[in-house]
Protein backbone atom coordinates (compact mmCIF):
# COMPACT_ATOMS: atom_id res chain seq x y z
CA UNK A 1 0.00 0.00 0.00
CA UNK A 2 1.46 3.35 -1.02
CA UNK A 3 0.22 6.45 0.82
CA UNK A 4 1.17 10.09 1.31
CA UNK A 5 1.07 12.05 4.52
CA UNK A 6 0.41 15.65 3.51
CA UNK A 7 1.62 16.86 6.92
CA UNK A 8 5.11 15.96 5.68
CA UNK A 9 4.92 18.58 2.92
CA UNK A 10 7.50 21.35 3.18
CA UNK A 11 7.24 24.06 0.56
CA UNK A 12 9.24 27.17 1.38
CA UNK A 13 7.45 30.37 0.42
CA UNK A 14 7.68 34.06 1.24
CA UNK A 15 4.35 34.06 3.07
CA UNK A 16 3.97 31.24 5.59
CA UNK A 17 0.46 32.34 6.61
CA UNK A 18 -0.82 32.25 3.02
CA UNK A 19 0.84 28.88 2.46
CA UNK A 20 -0.83 27.51 5.58
CA UNK A 21 -4.19 28.74 4.29
CA UNK A 22 -3.62 27.17 0.86
CA UNK A 23 -2.50 23.83 2.29
CA UNK A 24 -5.43 23.76 4.70
CA UNK A 25 -7.79 24.00 1.73
CA UNK A 26 -5.66 21.44 -0.16
CA UNK A 27 -6.28 18.92 2.62
CA UNK A 28 -9.81 18.67 1.25
CA UNK A 29 -8.56 17.06 -1.98
CA UNK A 30 -8.63 13.61 -0.37
CA UNK A 31 -10.53 11.80 2.36
CA UNK A 32 -7.45 10.85 4.41
CA UNK A 33 -4.70 13.48 3.92
CA UNK A 34 -2.58 11.88 6.68
CA UNK A 35 -3.02 8.28 5.60
CA UNK A 36 0.73 7.73 5.26
CA UNK A 37 1.23 8.02 9.02
CA UNK A 38 -2.21 6.80 10.12
CA UNK A 39 -2.24 3.59 8.12
CA UNK A 40 -0.21 1.58 10.62
CA UNK A 41 -2.89 1.92 13.30
CA UNK A 42 -5.62 1.01 10.81
CA UNK A 43 -3.76 -2.06 9.62
CA UNK A 44 -3.10 -3.30 13.15
CA UNK A 45 -6.82 -3.87 13.61
CA UNK A 46 -7.22 -5.52 10.21
CA UNK A 47 -6.67 -9.07 8.94
CA UNK A 48 -3.19 -8.05 7.71
CA UNK A 49 0.29 -8.08 9.18
CA UNK A 50 2.72 -5.30 8.38
CA UNK A 51 5.97 -6.71 7.00
CA UNK A 52 7.67 -3.32 6.62
CA UNK A 53 7.15 0.40 6.16
CA UNK A 54 9.49 2.29 3.85
CA UNK A 55 9.61 6.06 3.41
CA UNK A 56 10.11 7.56 -0.03
CA UNK A 57 11.02 11.23 0.29
CA UNK A 58 10.81 13.60 -2.64
CA UNK A 59 13.19 16.54 -2.29
CA UNK A 60 13.41 19.15 -5.04
CA UNK A 61 15.22 22.45 -5.34
CA UNK A 62 13.67 23.66 -8.59
CA UNK A 63 10.31 23.70 -10.33
CA UNK A 64 11.45 22.20 -13.62
CA UNK A 65 8.54 21.57 -15.97
CA UNK A 66 8.89 17.81 -15.62
CA UNK A 67 9.22 17.85 -11.82
CA UNK A 68 6.70 16.51 -9.34
CA UNK A 69 6.65 19.91 -7.59
CA UNK A 70 5.83 21.76 -10.82
CA UNK A 71 2.82 19.56 -11.50
CA UNK A 72 1.70 19.52 -7.87
CA UNK A 73 1.85 23.33 -7.76
CA UNK A 74 -0.64 23.44 -10.65
CA UNK A 75 -2.94 20.83 -9.06
CA UNK A 76 -2.93 22.66 -5.72
CA UNK A 77 -3.46 26.06 -7.36
CA UNK A 78 -6.41 24.76 -9.38
CA UNK A 79 -8.01 22.90 -6.46
CA UNK A 80 -7.67 25.83 -4.06
CA UNK A 81 -8.97 28.25 -6.73
CA UNK A 82 -12.12 26.16 -7.00
CA UNK A 83 -12.62 25.74 -3.24
CA UNK A 84 -11.43 29.06 -1.79
CA UNK A 85 -10.38 32.48 -3.01
CA UNK A 86 -8.76 32.19 -6.46
CA UNK A 87 -6.62 35.26 -5.72
CA UNK A 88 -5.00 33.52 -2.75
CA UNK A 89 -4.12 30.48 -4.83
CA UNK A 90 -2.69 32.62 -7.65
CA UNK A 91 -0.60 34.74 -5.26
CA UNK A 92 0.74 31.57 -3.62
CA UNK A 93 1.67 30.01 -6.98
CA UNK A 94 3.23 33.27 -8.23
CA UNK A 95 5.32 33.46 -5.05
CA UNK A 96 6.65 29.93 -5.61
CA UNK A 97 7.50 30.73 -9.23
CA UNK A 98 9.29 33.93 -8.18
CA UNK A 99 11.34 32.06 -5.59
CA UNK A 100 12.20 29.46 -8.22
CA UNK A 101 13.48 32.12 -10.64
CA UNK A 102 15.74 33.34 -7.80
CA UNK A 103 17.01 29.80 -7.18
CA UNK A 104 15.30 29.55 -3.78
CA UNK A 105 12.95 26.59 -4.28
CA UNK A 106 12.77 23.97 -1.56
CA UNK A 107 10.14 21.25 -1.75
CA UNK A 108 9.94 18.05 0.28
CA UNK A 109 7.20 15.43 0.63
CA UNK A 110 7.28 11.97 2.12
CA UNK A 111 5.29 9.02 0.83
CA UNK A 112 5.15 5.63 2.50
CA UNK A 113 5.04 2.07 1.24
CA UNK A 114 3.47 -0.53 3.53
CA UNK A 115 4.28 -4.12 2.68
CA UNK A 116 1.47 -6.21 4.15
CA UNK A 117 0.41 -9.83 4.08
CA UNK A 118 -2.68 -11.68 5.31
CA UNK A 119 -2.44 -12.46 8.99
Amino acid sequence: IYATDWDSLIWRTSDAERTEQVLEVWDGHCVHPRLGSELRAVLQSSPFTIESVTAFPIVLTDLGEDSFAHHLLEFVREFVSQHDEPETAEMWADDLRTLDRRGETFFSLCQYSYLVKPA
